[in-house]
């Protein structure tokens, strides 16, 4: 019988499938080294489809740009037609119709006759891409603009969504997105900050246009590549705030959309920002169970005094658009003696609220209110009366829908869920890629 498998997390220089089609006996080779730095290999590999694939990068001796995978966790032989074959990746699923060819091809390495390895002439065959248009992606965060939704993704960047049934472009190819923010006078100017790839690119970018042009900020000195952070920005846009991740330095500011920075004052690293949707000098800061504000537009921070505030398990506080000083705090640790939940402040960050309906909150996002003058309709992943799920809440969190159902989980969601503040209904959250709803 004809077997095939693979190598998982093989990083370098490659994944490796595997066949025999003598029920396991022998087995033969997808590549193999010729010398360190030179390989053969059974099949040609054409990313035409996809072609960001490629991750802008280009072979490096036995380590190609577009590799045979990696994570491959799901290989499948057609039962119907032995020449069909898909695998699925970290990336995307490759495959062919040609998978025979393999077997005529014979071995990938012979001797010369001074008894060096030497790579034998074979006939490949071509893998394409099978999945054009789908991506595993980790969706960090989403700013729902009105008209445009941009998203913040892990190793795909991020995007400007204007048509939610298209594949649009990447927006920053050397970026892995964490976090974005838009100024709530003026949603033409939004923020995002992750990962890069260089020692020299900003870990920060910005677009004045709803997200039709991006523009590049100053490399902060002394950030690893992989600080993405949370990034905030004004309600009135005069200052941006940028907390880095995974290094010691302390949250910087720029009044100047990121040409200078500056360090704050009063907050420590990693400490998570958000700013007010309505005052232009509030911005807002959590760590570690303390919560921090500051008055003159992120300069400067003080500890609010809170109590009550969960020490850890806190994947995200968002502010409430509209409603000066509101802010929002989700709770999930799965310690027992950590408190979990839903938490509301009306006056800054001062005193808190714990919503009891709310056994615990995973993500909470805000979208156009029910009514004229209601509170904006809250979007929650949370656990509601012992019922986990995607909730809305029309009345400030006095009580809560659920709107999904046992059906449509989508495995973990994330903490990133959120309102469309045009469409009442529409919520936007973070599952496998985006997914969107509307009130049926």
């Amino acid at each position: 019988g004809t077997l095939m498998a693979s190598t998982c997390n093989n990083w370098g220089p490659d994944e490796i499938l595997f066949r025999s089609t003598d029920s396991g006996a022998t087995w033969s080779l997808s590549w193999d080294l010729v010398s360190e730095n030179v390989r053969t290999d059974r099949f040609a590999m054409d990313s035409t489809g996809s072609p960001w694939l490629t991750w802008l990068g280009a072979d490096n001796g036995a380590s190609y740009a577009v590799k045979h995978g990696w994570m491959i966790e799901a290989l499948a032989i057609d039962p119907h037609d032995s020449d069909r074959i898909m695998w699925g990746t970290g990336a995307t699923v490759w495959g062919t119709e040609s998978l025979t060819q393999w077997d005529a091809q014979g071995d990938l390495i012979g001797e010369n006759e001074a008894g060096e390895r030497v790579a034998l002439p074979i006939d490949k065959f071509t893998v394409g891409v099978r999945a054009e248009g789908i991506e595993m992606t980790a969706v960090r965060d989403l700013a729902a603009l009105g008209g445009a939704l941009v998203s913040a993704k892990g190793d795909v960047n991020g995007f400007v969504h204007t048509d939610l049934d298209r594949a649009e472009p990447m927006f920053r190819k050397d970026w892995s997105g964490y976090s974005l923010d838009y100024a709530a006078s003026d949603r033409d100017i939004v923020v995002g900050s992750g990962d890069v790839g260089s020692d020299t690119a900003g870990h920060v970018t910005y677009s004045t246009d709803r997200g039709r042009t991006w523009q590049d900020t100053t490399r902060v000195a002394g950030t690893p590549n992989g600080a993405g952070g949370v990034v905030a920005i004004t309600a009135d846009a005069a200052a941006i705030v940028w907390s880095p991740g995974n290094t010691t330095l302390a949250p910087v500011r720029s009044t100047d959309l990121g040409r200078t920075w500056t360090p704050v004052q009063g907050l420590p690293a990693q400490a998570r920002v958000r700013s007010d949707r309505v005052d232009g000098s509030v911005v807002y800061a959590y760590s570690g169970g303390r919560f921090y504000r500051s008055t003159d537009a992120g300069a400067t921070f003080a500890d609010t005094g809170a109590t009550g505030l969960p020490a850890e398990g806190v994947d995200d506080f968002r502010t409430a658009p509209g409603r000066n000083g509101h802010v929002w705090l989700c709770g999930r640790s799965d310690k027992a003696e950590v408190p979990k939940g839903l938490w509301h402040s009306k006056d800054g960050g001062a005193t808190w609220t714990r919503l009891a309906a709310v056994d615990l909150a995973i993500g909470v996002g805000f979208g156009k209110s029910a009514s004229r003058n209601g509170y904006p309709a809250i979007y929650a992943t949370a656990t509601v009366g012992g019922q986990e799920g995607f909730f809305r809440s029309t009345d400030g969190g006095a009580t809560w829908c659920r709107i999904n159902d046992d059906a449509h989980q989508w495995g973990f969601a994330g903490s990133v869920i959120t309102g469309d503040p045009e469409i009442y209904g529409r919520v936007y959250l973070s599952a496998r890629g985006i997914v969107y709803g509307d009130i049926a």
